[in-house]
């Protein structure tokens, strides 16, 4: 009873507490600091929990209103965030992260009191992202610590995660292999606190509402009634954040959806809707021309990915057989495809993009490119017979792919060469992104034009996507050897994984899994006199902690 009290209390406490926001910081603050930043969100935030959010726009909001133990600087790497140093053992396989000891939530408590932010905090986190019963689709970062997928599998109880709490500010976390990397992931929602008696207190409901959000970051929701869902979120400087680096804005306005007249990205910027703005790439000249800044990251793999599973709709599925894939994609015109590759796109070769870094070096010049899509006609010989030990026919398929029209002749390319070799013709399914998107998560597909994001630089980022049991396997994929060699390169650690992790690279080009067409940048410009913000890419957000801009 006496805990329900309490709970019931600090809830009670935070809906009605709406603290001051101001600079902590006595020194003369410079010209372009204490601003309002006016950024636009595609979508309405699906909830503020950073343990199960995975939509852009909350993990936006999350990277704000939370701190992680670290938190990455311009150039990505991990600086102190929530924790004020760390140190790690010999081979990297334990970190010990110290945290503030003046870290407080961005609310008080009942009493007034500020509610400090302690290894307790972070120890039910992560247990919370690992757990079965929160239904995580997200938390396979956390895979690196010791037991955590075999408790997301419901193999071990929560309890045996590798981490502990050996006092409040003491937090020691035990890897399941070498990761010296490992601070920088704890930069990432997954990993941020969550303070257990609020969240038993928020019934449910937590992240949902400004009510049930408590969060530890440099910018915390206004007021009760600065969410309004749909239209616009308002995030304040939180005056109780005590964080390695000065917060330069004084306030965060993002408008929501359709609400804002965003539909022209470079008016709304002259204009002074938005400060900040993804834009299409079709605008960049007129961004560059308008005197804009423009950050640019490619960053996603756009490829055929197929649907191996064995059954699809109550029937044999012709596209488990790698016999079969091998038809379709060695029958493919690579040249005709590819003069159709869209605009501020270019040709993908390999399914990793060739940005991505592996042990801070450039991964392609490591692992080399041995892209297998050549074309051989021959294949298409051997798709009968492989139809026929399938024991079925050749069904209807429809090739899902974004409605775009540089992408739709590239299909129609496909489906014009297929009727030619394999003798069958095909229909091409073009979609909204999202709704392209929910289809094949569901698993609602044959074969799709589909975008590989990884959530996270690096080639396993995108490599353990297709692993059994990840939450991001929507072809179907269940092959202990392709796990093997995904283990074997975390065993090894370190540059020794290399080996495997090319051998895991192969095994999707040898078995036709995802056939990469090309390569997609994407664009975020600043309006004149904006600067600080951080863009991020896989997915990793947007930083606006030193955005400021001159009038």
């Amino acid at each position: 009873m006496l805990f329900a009290r309490r709970a019931a209390a600090l809830a009670l406490a935070l809906l009605l507490a709406v603290l001051c926001c101001g600079c902590s910081q006595e020194e003369e603050r410079p010209e372009y600091a204490d601003k309002t930043i006016k950024y636009h969100l595609d979508t309405e935030p699906r909830t503020l929990d950073p343990q199960i959010a995975q939509d852009s726009s909350s993990l936006l909001v999350i990277q704000a209103i939370y701190e992680g133990l670290a938190r990455l600087d311009e150039n990505g790497d991990p600086y102190p965030g929530a924790a004020e140093s760390w140190d790690a053992n010999a081979d990297f396989t334990q970190f010990t992260f110290h945290l503030r000891e003046d870290a407080v939530w961005s609310s008080r408590d009942a009493d007034g009191n500020t509610i400090p932010v302690t290894a307790h905090d972070f120890v039910y986190a992560f247990r919370r992202a690992v757990d079965p019963r929160t239904g995580s689709q997200t938390c396979e970062p956390l895979y690196c610590i010791q037991n955590a997928q075999q408790i997301r599998s419901g193999e071990l109880p929560v309890e045996s995660l590798g981490v502990e709490a050996t006092d409040d500010h003491t937090l020691v976390v035990t890897l399941a292999y070498s990761y010296e990397e490992f601070p920088a992931l704890t930069a990432s929602a997954p990993f941020m606190p969550c303070n257990e008696t609020f969240f038993q207190s928020t019934s449910g409901k937590y992240g949902l509402e400004t009510e049930t959000v408590l969060g530890n970051g440099p910018f915390r929701i206004r007021n009760r009634y600065a969410w309004d869902h749909g239209k616009e979120l308002t995030l304040a400087r939180s005056s109780s954040y005590t964080g390695e680096r000065d917060v330069i804005p004084s306030t965060l306005e993002f408008s929501i959806g359709d609400e804002a007249d965003v539909s022209d990205p470079i008016a709304a910027l002259s204009g002074g809707t938005v400060d900040a703005i993804a834009i299409p790439a079709d605008t960049l000249d007129a961004a560059r021309a308008n005197g804009f800044s423009v950050t640019s990251f490619e960053d996603t793999t756009w490829g055929l990915l197929f649907n191996v599973s064995a059954i699809y709709q109550d029937s044999v599925n012709v596209m488990s057989s790698a016999e079969v894939r091998a038809a379709f994609v060695k029958t493919l015109p690579r040249e005709a495809l590819m003069e159709h590759v869209p605009e501020n796109c270019s040709p993908a070769s390999d399914i990793i993009p060739p940005l991505t870094t592996y042990c801070g070096q450039n991964y392609r010049e490591l692992a080399g490119s041995d892209f297998f899509a050549v074309q051989d006609d021959t294949a298409a010989a051997n798709l009968q017979p492989a139809l026929a030990q399938l024991g079925t026919t050749m069904p209807t398929i429809n090739v899902l792919c974004p409605d775009d029209p540089e992408t739709r002749l590239m299909v129609n390319e496909m489906l014009t060469a297929w009727y030619a070799k394999l003798g069958y013709y095909f229909n091409m399914e073009p979609l909204p992104e999202d709704e392209l998107l929910s289809r094949v998560q569901s698993g609602s597909y044959q074969i799709a034009v589909y975008p590989l994001r990884p959530s996270a630089d690096g080639p396993d980022q995108i490599l353990s996507m297709f692993r059994s049991d990840s939450t991001a396997n929507y072809c179907g994929l269940a092959d202990p050897n392709y796990d093997a060699l995904l283990d074997a390169a975390q065993s090894a650690g370190g540059i020794s994984g290399l080996e495997s992790l090319k051998a895991a690279e192969q095994y999707l080009n040898d078995q036709f899994i995802f056939y990469p067409l090309y390569y997609e940048s994407r664009y975020y410009a600043c309006a004149e006199g904006v600067s600080g913000i951080i863009f991020r890419p896989y997915g990793a957000g947007v930083d606006f902690i030193s955005a400021g801009k001159t009038d």
